[in-house]
Protein backbone atom coordinates (compact mmCIF):
# COMPACT_ATOMS: atom_id res chain seq x y z
CA UNK A 1 0.00 0.00 0.00
CA UNK A 2 2.80 2.60 0.41
CA UNK A 3 4.20 2.18 -2.93
CA UNK A 4 0.55 2.93 -4.37
CA UNK A 5 0.47 5.83 -1.80
CA UNK A 6 3.66 6.83 -3.50
CA UNK A 7 2.66 6.62 -7.09
CA UNK A 8 -0.11 8.71 -5.88
CA UNK A 9 1.26 11.58 -4.71
CA UNK A 10 3.65 11.76 -7.60
CA UNK A 11 0.27 11.93 -9.94
CA UNK A 12 -1.32 14.45 -7.66
CA UNK A 13 1.65 16.73 -7.44
CA UNK A 14 2.50 16.55 -11.52
CA UNK A 15 -1.68 17.36 -11.73
CA UNK A 16 -1.93 19.83 -9.15
CA UNK A 17 1.00 21.83 -10.25
CA UNK A 18 0.90 21.51 -14.07
CA UNK A 19 -2.51 23.78 -14.30
CA UNK A 20 -1.75 26.21 -11.77
CA UNK A 21 -0.94 29.12 -14.39
CA UNK A 22 -3.76 29.11 -16.12
CA UNK A 23 -6.14 28.99 -12.32
CA UNK A 24 -7.77 32.57 -13.25
CA UNK A 25 -8.95 34.78 -15.69
CA UNK A 26 -9.53 38.36 -15.32
CA UNK A 27 -12.46 39.70 -17.80
CA UNK A 28 -13.26 43.06 -17.01
CA UNK A 29 -15.23 43.37 -13.22
CA UNK A 30 -15.07 39.12 -13.26
CA UNK A 31 -12.26 37.05 -11.93
CA UNK A 32 -12.73 33.21 -12.91
CA UNK A 33 -11.32 30.82 -10.79
CA UNK A 34 -10.61 27.51 -12.23
CA UNK A 35 -9.86 25.51 -8.82
CA UNK A 36 -13.54 23.64 -9.14
CA UNK A 37 -14.61 22.13 -12.75
CA UNK A 38 -17.34 24.04 -13.15
CA UNK A 39 -15.22 27.48 -13.02
CA UNK A 40 -16.80 30.00 -10.44
CA UNK A 41 -16.94 33.80 -10.97
CA UNK A 42 -16.30 36.64 -8.36
CA UNK A 43 -16.84 40.34 -8.37
CA UNK A 44 -14.18 42.61 -8.47
CA UNK A 45 -13.84 46.12 -7.87
CA UNK A 46 -11.48 47.62 -10.10
CA UNK A 47 -14.00 47.77 -13.37
CA UNK A 48 -12.44 47.28 -16.93
CA UNK A 49 -9.18 46.02 -16.06
CA UNK A 50 -9.67 43.33 -18.50
CA UNK A 51 -7.03 40.49 -18.42
CA UNK A 52 -5.95 39.84 -22.63
CA UNK A 53 -2.80 37.70 -20.43
CA UNK A 54 -3.11 36.27 -16.84
CA UNK A 55 -0.70 33.78 -14.94
CA UNK A 56 -1.43 32.20 -11.16
CA UNK A 57 1.21 31.20 -9.01
CA UNK A 58 1.89 27.03 -8.00
CA UNK A 59 -0.77 27.80 -5.46
CA UNK A 60 -3.57 28.66 -8.12
CA UNK A 61 -3.57 32.02 -6.36
CA UNK A 62 -3.81 34.61 -8.95
CA UNK A 63 -0.26 36.67 -9.84
CA UNK A 64 -0.51 39.19 -12.07
CA UNK A 65 -2.33 39.86 -15.14
CA UNK A 66 -1.95 42.77 -18.39
CA UNK A 67 -3.83 43.79 -21.17
CA UNK A 68 -0.69 44.81 -22.80
CA UNK A 69 -0.42 48.40 -22.01
CA UNK A 70 -0.52 48.07 -17.97
CA UNK A 71 0.25 45.14 -15.85
CA UNK A 72 -1.97 44.84 -12.55
CA UNK A 73 -0.95 42.74 -9.02
CA UNK A 74 -3.04 40.23 -7.28
CA UNK A 75 -4.65 43.37 -5.71
CA UNK A 76 -6.09 44.00 -9.51
CA UNK A 77 -3.63 47.43 -8.65
CA UNK A 78 -1.60 48.72 -11.24
CA UNK A 79 2.46 46.93 -10.92
CA UNK A 80 5.23 48.81 -9.82
CA UNK A 81 6.53 50.47 -13.48
CA UNK A 82 3.25 48.50 -14.85
CA UNK A 83 2.69 51.16 -17.73
CA UNK A 84 3.83 49.43 -20.75
CA UNK A 85 3.16 51.02 -23.69
CA UNK A 86 4.02 53.98 -25.39
CA UNK A 87 2.40 54.25 -28.55
CA UNK A 88 -0.79 55.69 -29.03
CA UNK A 89 -3.01 52.64 -29.17
CA UNK A 90 -5.85 54.49 -30.75
CA UNK A 91 -8.00 51.56 -32.25
CA UNK A 92 -8.27 49.07 -29.61
CA UNK A 93 -10.59 46.25 -30.91
CA UNK A 94 -7.71 46.12 -33.48
CA UNK A 95 -5.76 44.42 -30.35
CA UNK A 96 -5.45 40.84 -31.38
CA UNK A 97 -3.61 38.40 -29.36
CA UNK A 98 -1.59 41.64 -28.20
CA UNK A 99 0.39 40.34 -25.35
CA UNK A 100 1.26 37.11 -23.72
CA UNK A 101 3.13 35.93 -19.94
CA UNK A 102 5.75 33.49 -20.57
CA UNK A 103 7.02 31.99 -17.32
CA UNK A 104 10.72 32.41 -16.66
CA UNK A 105 12.36 28.34 -17.21
CA UNK A 106 15.37 29.33 -14.78
CA UNK A 107 13.91 31.48 -12.30
CA UNK A 108 10.25 31.01 -10.99
CA UNK A 109 10.35 34.47 -9.48
CA UNK A 110 10.15 36.21 -12.96
CA UNK A 111 8.07 36.34 -16.18
CA UNK A 112 8.39 37.38 -19.21
CA UNK A 113 5.89 39.50 -20.76
CA UNK A 114 5.78 39.91 -24.45
CA UNK A 115 3.77 42.90 -26.45
CA UNK A 116 2.89 43.97 -29.43
CA UNK A 117 2.38 47.82 -29.67
CA UNK A 118 0.61 49.14 -32.45
CA UNK A 119 1.38 52.78 -32.53
CA UNK A 120 -0.94 55.20 -34.85
CA UNK A 121 -0.25 58.97 -35.73
CA UNK A 122 -2.50 61.58 -36.73
CA UNK A 123 0.01 61.79 -39.79
CA UNK A 124 -2.29 61.42 -42.81
CA UNK A 125 0.31 60.48 -44.96
CA UNK A 126 1.76 58.27 -42.35
CA UNK A 127 2.21 54.54 -42.20
CA UNK A 128 1.66 52.51 -38.53
CA UNK A 129 4.18 50.91 -36.56
CA UNK A 130 3.89 47.20 -34.53
CA UNK A 131 6.30 47.04 -32.41
CA UNK A 132 7.19 43.77 -30.99
CA UNK A 133 8.83 44.18 -27.33
CA UNK A 134 9.20 42.01 -23.92
CA UNK A 135 9.42 43.37 -20.63
CA UNK A 136 10.21 40.99 -17.41
CA UNK A 137 8.03 40.97 -14.07
CA UNK A 138 10.08 40.23 -10.89
CA UNK A 139 9.29 38.82 -7.56
CA UNK A 140 12.87 39.19 -6.43
CA UNK A 141 12.68 42.43 -4.13
CA UNK A 142 10.75 41.96 -0.73
CA UNK A 143 10.12 46.16 -1.21
CA UNK A 144 7.30 44.74 -3.64
CA UNK A 145 5.81 41.33 -2.55
CA UNK A 146 3.22 42.01 -5.57
CA UNK A 147 5.61 42.64 -8.26
CA UNK A 148 7.21 44.84 -10.60
CA UNK A 149 8.36 45.12 -14.10
CA UNK A 150 12.43 45.87 -14.04
CA UNK A 151 12.70 46.27 -17.73
CA UNK A 152 12.60 49.96 -18.96
CA UNK A 153 9.22 51.44 -19.62
CA UNK A 154 10.04 51.17 -23.15
CA UNK A 155 11.03 47.05 -22.69
CA UNK A 156 13.39 45.49 -24.70
CA UNK A 157 12.66 45.22 -28.87
CA UNK A 158 12.11 41.85 -31.09
CA UNK A 159 11.07 43.41 -34.28
CA UNK A 160 9.39 46.20 -35.95
CA UNK A 161 6.41 45.61 -38.09
CA UNK A 162 5.01 48.12 -41.03
CA UNK A 163 1.05 48.42 -40.39
CA UNK A 164 -0.56 46.59 -37.55
CA UNK A 165 -0.05 42.82 -37.81
CA UNK A 166 0.75 41.71 -34.09
CA UNK A 167 -0.12 38.43 -33.19
CA UNK A 168 1.77 36.68 -30.26
CA UNK A 169 1.63 32.95 -28.92
CA UNK A 170 3.86 30.87 -27.44
CA UNK A 171 4.84 27.00 -27.24
CA UNK A 172 6.63 24.46 -25.06
CA UNK A 173 9.31 22.87 -26.65
CA UNK A 174 10.28 18.97 -26.94
CA UNK A 175 12.50 18.89 -24.03
CA UNK A 176 9.84 20.32 -21.76
CA UNK A 177 12.29 22.19 -20.41
CA UNK A 178 11.97 25.89 -22.18
CA UNK A 179 9.51 27.99 -24.50
CA UNK A 180 9.50 28.96 -28.12
CA UNK A 181 7.73 32.72 -28.55
CA UNK A 182 6.26 32.57 -31.67
CA UNK A 183 5.62 36.33 -34.10
CA UNK A 184 4.41 36.87 -37.56
CA UNK A 185 6.33 39.05 -39.04
CA UNK A 186 4.12 42.04 -41.98
CA UNK A 187 3.15 39.65 -45.06
CA UNK A 188 2.28 41.57 -48.45
CA UNK A 189 0.48 41.14 -51.67
CA UNK A 190 3.83 39.30 -52.70
CA UNK A 191 4.73 37.77 -49.86
CA UNK A 192 3.35 35.35 -46.91
CA UNK A 193 5.83 36.90 -44.34
CA UNK A 194 7.79 35.17 -41.68
CA UNK A 195 7.05 33.30 -38.36
CA UNK A 196 9.48 33.96 -36.24
CA UNK A 197 10.23 31.79 -33.15
CA UNK A 198 12.54 32.79 -30.47
CA UNK A 199 13.72 30.48 -28.07
CA UNK A 200 13.49 30.83 -23.91
CA UNK A 201 15.47 28.15 -21.78
CA UNK A 202 16.72 28.66 -18.76
CA UNK A 203 18.97 30.87 -19.73
CA UNK A 204 17.02 33.45 -20.85
CA UNK A 205 15.76 34.28 -24.22
CA UNK A 206 17.69 33.94 -27.62
CA UNK A 207 17.29 37.19 -29.44
CA UNK A 208 18.48 35.46 -32.54
CA UNK A 209 14.80 34.08 -33.99
CA UNK A 210 14.36 31.10 -36.23
CA UNK A 211 12.99 32.04 -39.38
CA UNK A 212 10.14 30.35 -41.28
CA UNK A 213 9.54 32.12 -44.60
CA UNK A 214 5.67 31.67 -45.84
CA UNK A 215 4.28 31.34 -49.16
CA UNK A 216 2.67 34.26 -50.81
CA UNK A 217 -0.82 32.61 -51.14
CA UNK A 218 -1.76 33.31 -47.62
CA UNK A 219 -4.54 35.67 -48.97
CA UNK A 220 -3.21 38.42 -46.60
CA UNK A 221 -4.71 41.81 -48.01
CA UNK A 222 -2.64 44.49 -48.78
CA UNK A 223 -4.43 47.99 -48.19
CA UNK A 224 -2.16 50.46 -50.29
CA UNK A 225 -3.88 53.52 -48.45
CA UNK A 226 -2.14 53.98 -45.16
CA UNK A 227 -4.53 56.69 -44.40
CA UNK A 228 -7.55 54.52 -44.19
CA UNK A 229 -7.23 53.64 -40.73
CA UNK A 230 -10.52 51.92 -40.59
CA UNK A 231 -8.92 49.06 -42.95
CA UNK A 232 -7.43 46.74 -41.16
CA UNK A 233 -6.35 42.74 -41.23
CA UNK A 234 -5.79 40.75 -38.17
CA UNK A 235 -4.06 37.52 -37.73
CA UNK A 236 -4.55 34.89 -34.69
CA UNK A 237 -2.23 31.89 -33.75
CA UNK A 238 -2.57 28.62 -31.72
CA UNK A 239 -1.03 25.72 -31.14
CA UNK A 240 -2.80 22.23 -30.63
CA UNK A 241 -2.49 20.02 -27.26
CA UNK A 242 0.43 18.10 -28.83
CA UNK A 243 2.38 21.40 -29.25
CA UNK A 244 3.18 20.54 -32.49
CA UNK A 245 0.41 21.34 -35.13
CA UNK A 246 -0.26 24.78 -35.59
CA UNK A 247 -2.76 27.25 -37.28
CA UNK A 248 -3.59 30.44 -37.85
CA UNK A 249 -6.49 32.44 -38.61
CA UNK A 250 -6.07 35.51 -41.11
CA UNK A 251 -9.19 38.24 -41.01
CA UNK A 252 -9.50 40.78 -43.39
CA UNK A 253 -12.54 43.75 -42.04
CA UNK A 254 -12.21 46.44 -44.91
CA UNK A 255 -14.43 49.46 -44.74
CA UNK A 256 -13.93 51.52 -47.75
CA UNK A 257 -14.26 55.53 -47.70
CA UNK A 258 -17.15 56.78 -50.31
CA UNK A 259 -19.86 54.01 -50.91
CA UNK A 260 -19.99 52.01 -47.94
CA UNK A 261 -18.92 48.98 -48.78
CA UNK A 262 -17.26 45.77 -46.44
CA UNK A 263 -15.21 43.05 -47.29
CA UNK A 264 -14.94 40.48 -44.30
CA UNK A 265 -13.10 37.51 -45.37
CA UNK A 266 -10.91 34.61 -43.26
CA UNK A 267 -8.34 32.42 -44.47
CA UNK A 268 -7.09 29.28 -42.19
CA UNK A 269 -4.10 27.33 -42.91
CA UNK A 270 -2.19 24.65 -40.94
CA UNK A 271 2.06 23.87 -40.81
CA UNK A 272 3.73 21.47 -38.07
CA UNK A 273 5.91 22.93 -35.81
CA UNK A 274 9.30 20.98 -34.99
CA UNK A 275 9.28 21.87 -31.18
CA UNK A 276 13.06 20.92 -31.16
CA UNK A 277 14.32 23.58 -33.56
CA UNK A 278 11.74 25.84 -33.91
CA UNK A 279 10.99 25.49 -37.48
CA UNK A 280 7.52 25.32 -39.35
CA UNK A 281 6.47 23.24 -42.33
CA UNK A 282 3.55 21.12 -44.57
CA UNK A 283 1.86 24.15 -44.98
CA UNK A 284 -1.87 23.58 -45.84
CA UNK A 285 -4.36 25.91 -46.67
CA UNK A 286 -7.50 25.03 -45.58
CA UNK A 287 -10.19 27.49 -46.63
CA UNK A 288 -9.13 30.01 -48.66
CA UNK A 289 -10.69 33.59 -48.63
CA UNK A 290 -14.10 31.86 -46.35
CA UNK A 291 -17.16 34.06 -46.55
CA UNK A 292 -17.51 33.13 -43.29
CA UNK A 293 -14.98 35.82 -41.81
CA UNK A 294 -14.33 33.42 -38.77
CA UNK A 295 -12.93 36.24 -36.15
CA UNK A 296 -11.21 32.84 -33.77
CA UNK A 297 -10.89 29.69 -33.58
CA UNK A 298 -9.41 26.33 -31.41
CA UNK A 299 -7.82 23.01 -32.07
CA UNK A 300 -9.90 19.83 -30.06
CA UNK A 301 -8.33 17.94 -27.86
CA UNK A 302 -6.77 15.59 -30.57
CA UNK A 303 -5.53 18.57 -32.55
CA UNK A 304 -8.00 16.71 -35.70
CA UNK A 305 -10.56 19.28 -35.34
CA UNK A 306 -10.61 22.93 -35.29
CA UNK A 307 -13.48 25.53 -33.92
CA UNK A 308 -14.29 28.84 -35.33
CA UNK A 309 -16.41 31.61 -34.22
CA UNK A 310 -18.35 34.28 -35.83
CA UNK A 311 -21.49 34.30 -34.26
CA UNK A 312 -22.36 30.94 -34.11
CA UNK A 313 -19.77 27.95 -33.94
CA UNK A 314 -18.72 25.96 -36.58
CA UNK A 315 -16.11 22.70 -36.48
CA UNK A 316 -14.34 22.23 -39.37
CA UNK A 317 -13.02 18.26 -40.04
CA UNK A 318 -9.18 18.34 -40.67
CA UNK A 319 -8.67 14.85 -41.33
CA UNK A 320 -12.06 14.55 -44.15
CA UNK A 321 -11.51 18.16 -45.76
CA UNK A 322 -14.17 16.96 -47.45
CA UNK A 323 -16.99 17.59 -44.91
CA UNK A 324 -18.46 20.68 -44.76
CA UNK A 325 -18.25 23.36 -41.77
CA UNK A 326 -20.98 22.06 -39.42
CA UNK A 327 -22.60 24.81 -37.00
CA UNK A 328 -23.22 23.22 -33.39
CA UNK A 329 -26.03 23.32 -31.91
CA UNK A 330 -26.81 24.86 -28.52
CA UNK A 331 -27.92 22.45 -25.90
CA UNK A 332 -28.71 19.74 -28.25
CA UNK A 333 -31.18 22.14 -29.87
CA UNK A 334 -30.61 22.65 -33.73
CA UNK A 335 -32.76 25.52 -33.83
CA UNK A 336 -31.20 27.45 -31.03
CA UNK A 337 -27.76 28.85 -31.56
CA UNK A 338 -25.56 31.51 -29.40
CA UNK A 339 -23.93 34.43 -30.72
CA UNK A 340 -20.74 33.30 -30.09
CA UNK A 341 -17.71 35.84 -30.17
CA UNK A 342 -14.48 34.18 -28.85
CA UNK A 343 -12.70 31.30 -27.70
CA UNK A 344 -9.64 29.65 -25.56
CA UNK A 345 -8.91 26.89 -23.73
CA UNK A 346 -8.91 27.03 -19.85
CA UNK A 347 -6.82 25.05 -17.37
CA UNK A 348 -9.19 21.86 -17.50
CA UNK A 349 -8.77 21.38 -20.93
CA UNK A 350 -12.33 22.52 -21.81
CA UNK A 351 -13.13 24.90 -24.38
CA UNK A 352 -14.74 28.31 -23.57
CA UNK A 353 -16.89 30.51 -25.38
CA UNK A 354 -17.10 33.82 -24.43
CA UNK A 355 -20.64 35.60 -26.15
CA UNK A 356 -21.57 38.86 -27.49
CA UNK A 357 -22.24 41.85 -25.64
CA UNK A 358 -23.51 38.91 -22.40
CA UNK A 359 -22.16 38.14 -19.46
CA UNK A 360 -22.23 34.58 -19.88
CA UNK A 361 -19.65 31.66 -20.92
CA UNK A 362 -20.15 28.86 -23.28
CA UNK A 363 -18.46 25.62 -22.91
CA UNK A 364 -17.94 23.08 -25.81
CA UNK A 365 -19.05 19.50 -25.13
CA UNK A 366 -17.55 16.15 -26.88
CA UNK A 367 -14.89 18.40 -28.61
CA UNK A 368 -13.23 15.33 -30.76
CA UNK A 369 -16.25 14.46 -32.21
CA UNK A 370 -17.56 16.27 -35.74
CA UNK A 371 -20.56 14.79 -36.02
CA UNK A 372 -21.80 14.56 -31.73
CA UNK A 373 -19.85 18.15 -30.76
CA UNK A 374 -22.37 20.87 -29.15
CA UNK A 375 -22.34 24.06 -27.35
CA UNK A 376 -23.46 24.15 -23.37
CA UNK A 377 -25.12 28.00 -23.11
CA UNK A 378 -25.31 27.95 -19.40
CA UNK A 379 -21.71 27.26 -18.46
CA UNK A 380 -20.89 30.29 -16.48
CA UNK A 381 -22.37 33.56 -15.23
CA UNK A 382 -19.70 36.75 -15.19
CA UNK A 383 -20.58 40.13 -13.23
CA UNK A 384 -20.26 41.99 -16.33
CA UNK A 385 -20.77 41.75 -19.86
CA UNK A 386 -17.74 40.93 -22.49
CA UNK A 387 -17.24 43.59 -25.79
CA UNK A 388 -15.17 42.49 -28.14
CA UNK A 389 -12.03 41.02 -26.10
CA UNK A 390 -10.53 37.82 -26.69
CA UNK A 391 -9.60 35.44 -23.44
CA UNK A 392 -6.12 34.97 -21.89
CA UNK A 393 -3.97 32.91 -23.91
CA UNK A 394 -3.19 29.61 -22.19
CA UNK A 395 0.40 29.40 -20.72
CA UNK A 396 1.88 25.65 -20.99
CA UNK A 397 3.41 24.33 -18.14
CA UNK A 398 6.85 22.70 -18.23
CA UNK A 399 5.37 20.01 -15.92
CA UNK A 400 2.09 19.27 -17.44
CA UNK A 401 3.13 16.46 -19.59
CA UNK A 402 2.10 14.38 -16.81
CA UNK A 403 -0.97 13.64 -18.11
CA UNK A 404 -3.83 10.89 -17.47
CA UNK A 405 -4.69 9.63 -20.52
CA UNK A 406 -3.24 10.75 -23.69
CA UNK A 407 -4.85 10.43 -27.84
CA UNK A 408 -1.37 10.76 -29.67
CA UNK A 409 -3.43 10.98 -34.01
CA UNK A 410 -0.86 14.23 -35.23
CA UNK A 411 2.30 12.81 -37.21
CA UNK A 412 5.95 12.87 -36.18
CA UNK A 413 7.05 14.14 -39.79
CA UNK A 414 10.40 15.48 -38.37
CA UNK A 415 12.16 16.17 -35.44
CA UNK A 416 11.33 14.58 -31.70
CA UNK A 417 8.39 13.64 -30.10
CA UNK A 418 8.40 12.89 -26.36
CA UNK A 419 5.20 12.14 -24.39
CA UNK A 420 4.71 10.93 -21.04
CA UNK A 421 1.13 9.97 -19.04
CA UNK A 422 0.44 8.78 -15.89
CA UNK A 423 -2.27 6.50 -16.90
CA UNK A 424 -2.58 5.13 -20.82
CA UNK A 425 -0.68 6.59 -24.02
CA UNK A 426 -3.14 5.61 -26.92
CA UNK A 427 -0.88 5.92 -30.22
CA UNK A 428 -2.57 5.92 -34.08
CA UNK A 429 -0.09 8.52 -35.74
CA UNK A 430 2.66 8.09 -38.13
CA UNK A 431 6.49 8.22 -37.47
CA UNK A 432 8.00 9.49 -39.96
CA UNK A 433 11.31 8.05 -41.53
CA UNK A 434 14.36 9.83 -39.53
CA UNK A 435 11.85 11.44 -36.86
CA UNK A 436 12.06 10.15 -33.15
CA UNK A 437 9.37 9.27 -30.81
CA UNK A 438 9.59 8.54 -27.14
CA UNK A 439 6.27 7.63 -25.44
CA UNK A 440 5.97 6.08 -22.07
CA UNK A 441 3.22 5.51 -19.89
CA UNK A 442 2.39 5.08 -16.01
CA UNK A 443 -0.15 1.69 -16.68
CA UNK A 444 -0.04 1.17 -20.72
CA UNK A 445 1.09 1.94 -24.27
CA UNK A 446 -1.62 1.15 -26.90
CA UNK A 447 -0.50 0.86 -30.61
CA UNK A 448 -3.95 1.40 -31.68
CA UNK A 449 -5.21 1.14 -35.44
CA UNK A 450 -3.69 3.72 -37.71
CA UNK A 451 -0.09 3.67 -36.11
CA UNK A 452 2.85 3.03 -37.92
CA UNK A 453 6.56 3.60 -37.04
CA UNK A 454 8.05 4.12 -40.81
CA UNK A 455 11.48 2.56 -41.75
CA UNK A 456 14.19 4.64 -40.62
CA UNK A 457 12.31 6.14 -37.75
CA UNK A 458 13.19 5.70 -34.24
CA UNK A 459 10.33 4.97 -32.13
CA UNK A 460 10.95 3.60 -28.70
CA UNK A 461 7.39 2.66 -26.16
CA UNK A 462 7.80 1.55 -22.56
CA UNK A 463 6.24 1.86 -19.09
CA UNK A 464 7.61 4.53 -16.43
CA UNK A 465 5.73 7.24 -14.45
CA UNK A 466 6.00 11.12 -15.00
CA UNK A 467 9.87 11.24 -14.81
CA UNK A 468 10.40 13.65 -17.80
CA UNK A 469 13.26 12.28 -18.82
CA UNK A 470 13.05 10.80 -22.34
CA UNK A 471 15.18 7.85 -23.07
CA UNK A 472 16.11 4.73 -24.84
CA UNK A 473 15.56 2.01 -22.52
CA UNK A 474 19.34 -0.21 -21.68
CA UNK A 475 19.61 -3.86 -22.05
CA UNK A 476 19.87 -4.39 -18.25
CA UNK A 477 16.84 -1.89 -17.57
CA UNK A 478 13.46 -3.52 -17.03
CA UNK A 479 11.31 -4.91 -19.46
CA UNK A 480 7.96 -4.48 -19.17
CA UNK A 481 7.40 -4.78 -23.40
CA UNK A 482 3.82 -6.90 -21.86
CA UNK A 483 2.15 -3.37 -21.16
CA UNK A 484 2.46 -2.60 -24.74
CA UNK A 485 -1.00 -2.87 -26.07
CA UNK A 486 -2.44 -3.23 -29.17
CA UNK A 487 -5.82 -2.60 -28.24
CA UNK A 488 -8.16 -0.11 -26.06
CA UNK A 489 -11.17 -2.51 -26.07
CA UNK A 490 -10.31 -3.14 -22.32
CA UNK A 491 -10.61 0.31 -21.00
CA UNK A 492 -12.07 0.64 -17.63
CA UNK A 493 -14.63 3.59 -17.66
CA UNK A 494 -15.76 5.91 -15.03
CA UNK A 495 -18.76 7.94 -15.15
CA UNK A 496 -20.15 11.07 -15.36
CA UNK A 497 -17.35 12.69 -14.32
CA UNK A 498 -17.54 15.39 -12.70
CA UNK A 499 -20.52 14.22 -10.55
CA UNK A 500 -22.39 14.60 -7.08
CA UNK A 501 -20.70 11.80 -5.58
CA UNK A 502 -22.40 9.06 -7.34
CA UNK A 503 -20.99 7.35 -10.48
CA UNK A 504 -20.11 4.03 -12.01
CA UNK A 505 -17.22 2.44 -12.92
CA UNK A 506 -17.41 -0.36 -15.90
CA UNK A 507 -14.79 -2.77 -16.41
CA UNK A 508 -14.81 -3.96 -19.93
CA UNK A 509 -11.88 -6.62 -19.56
CA UNK A 510 -13.43 -9.69 -18.45
CA UNK A 511 -9.94 -10.80 -17.27
CA UNK A 512 -10.30 -8.42 -14.42
CA UNK A 513 -11.84 -10.99 -11.86
CA UNK A 514 -12.11 -9.50 -9.08
CA UNK A 515 -10.14 -7.23 -7.04
CA UNK A 516 -10.01 -3.38 -4.58
CA UNK A 517 -11.18 -0.47 -5.37
CA UNK A 518 -9.81 2.54 -3.58
CA UNK A 519 -11.10 6.08 -3.32
CA UNK A 520 -8.39 8.69 -2.35
CA UNK A 521 -8.63 12.51 -1.28
CA UNK A 522 -6.29 15.09 -2.46
CA UNK A 523 -4.19 14.39 0.49
CA UNK A 524 -3.37 10.87 -0.38
CA UNK A 525 -5.92 9.34 2.43
CA UNK A 526 -8.17 6.24 1.72
CA UNK A 527 -11.60 7.86 1.73
CA UNK A 528 -13.05 4.56 0.36
CA UNK A 529 -12.23 1.05 -0.02
CA UNK A 530 -14.44 -1.93 -1.24
CA UNK A 531 -14.06 -5.31 -3.35
CA UNK A 532 -15.10 -5.92 -6.78
CA UNK A 533 -16.86 -8.71 -7.92
CA UNK A 534 -18.91 -7.23 -11.41
CA UNK A 535 -18.37 -5.75 -14.26
CA UNK A 536 -20.68 -2.92 -13.39
CA UNK A 537 -20.35 -0.78 -9.72
CA UNK A 538 -22.48 2.47 -8.56
CA UNK A 539 -20.30 4.13 -6.00
CA UNK A 540 -22.18 6.61 -3.90
CA UNK A 541 -19.98 9.16 -2.05
CA UNK A 542 -22.29 12.29 -1.59
CA UNK A 543 -21.05 13.55 1.77
CA UNK A 544 -17.84 14.20 0.40
CA UNK A 545 -16.70 17.53 -0.09
CA UNK A 546 -16.37 18.85 -3.55
CA UNK A 547 -12.91 18.84 -5.32
CA UNK A 548 -10.31 16.09 -7.17
CA UNK A 549 -10.53 12.59 -6.11
CA UNK A 550 -8.50 9.45 -7.41
CA UNK A 551 -10.08 6.11 -7.85
CA UNK A 552 -7.64 3.27 -8.05
CA UNK A 553 -8.72 -0.20 -9.09
CA UNK A 554 -6.05 -3.03 -8.18
CA UNK A 555 -6.24 -6.76 -9.25
CA UNK A 556 -5.59 -9.54 -6.80
CA UNK A 557 -2.31 -10.16 -8.27
CA UNK A 558 -1.26 -6.70 -7.06
CA UNK A 559 -1.58 -4.66 -10.54
CA UNK A 560 -3.11 -1.50 -10.77
CA UNK A 561 -5.50 -1.91 -14.02
CA UNK A 562 -7.38 1.81 -13.47
CA UNK A 563 -6.07 5.17 -12.04
CA UNK A 564 -8.02 8.11 -12.78
CA UNK A 565 -9.44 11.55 -11.48
CA UNK A 566 -13.06 12.56 -10.63
CA UNK A 567 -14.32 16.03 -9.69
CA UNK A 568 -17.32 16.08 -6.94
CA UNK A 569 -18.50 19.34 -7.87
Amino acid sequence: MKYLYIIFCVLFSCFSFSQDYNNNWVLANSKISFDTNPATSSAISNANKYGFASVSDPSGNLLFYTDGVKVYDKTFGMMQNGYLTYGINLFDERRVQPVIIVPHPGNDKQYYVFVSDVQDTLCGSCSSLTQYSYFIVDFQDPTYPNGKVIEPSTGSSLFTNTGYFGPLTLVKNASNDGYFVILHTNPSQTSGGGLHSYKIDSNGINLTPILTNLPNNINYYNFSDARDFRSNTKAIMRFGMNNTKFGELLITNSFHQGPNTNTNLSSFFTMDFNNVTGTFSNFQMIQSNSSSAYKDFEFSNDSEKVYFVNNNVFVKDLANLSLPDRKLAANNSPSAFPSALHVQRDKNNDIIVSNKNSNILYKLDNVNSYNASSIITNYLSLNSALTDHYLPQFIPSLSDSCLSDVVLTTNVNSGSEFVQSSNYITAKNAINSSAIAIYHANERVILANGFHAKSGAIFKAYIEGCTGVFQSKNSDQKDETNNVRNDINDLVKLYPNPNNGNFVIEIGDHNFKNGTIEVFDSHGKIIYQNNYLSKEMNISLENIEKGVYFVKLISNDGNIVFDQKFIKH
